[in-house]
């Protein structure tokens, strides 16, 4: 059901992308590529979803962390490398490699459960 909170996020998702690549709606090639950068973005989404094993960048995209390739990567790092709550395999020289239980068991752990004030 489209309610108004769906369609406030669907401004400000509007918005940013607008602000981030200066575009405006009248200009056709801008609003060409925002649609590029949104399929791109989708395409890669759906890749990572359809496999079992991950790298460092797919891994961050499949847990949702902001920049899936910067901040995201490190932040995957972190929790395999350092804090060492992240099961991952290490082959060859192209970074980690993580596979999808492990990850849906990381997120498992992570949860926090709710507390009744009752």
């Amino acid at each position: 059901m489209y309610n108004e909170y769906e369609e406030k996020k669907e401004i400000t998702l509007s918005n940013n992308l607008k602000s981030e690549r200066k575009l405006d709606e009248n200009n056709p090639v801008g609003l060409l590529k925002i649609a590029e950068y949104a399929l791109a973005n989708l395409t890669k989404l759906m890749f990572v979803l359809k496999h079992n094993i991950f790298s460092e960048e797919e891994a961050a995209m499949y847990l949702r962390l902001e920049d899936p390739n910067g901040k995201g990567k490190q932040t995957i790092r972190y929790y395999a490398l350092r804090a060492r709550i992240l099961s991952y395999s290490k082959i060859g020289r192209d970074g980690l490699i993580f596979l999808k239980i492990d990850l849906d068991d990381f997120v498992k752990n992570q949860r926090v459960q709710s507390v009744d004030s009752f």
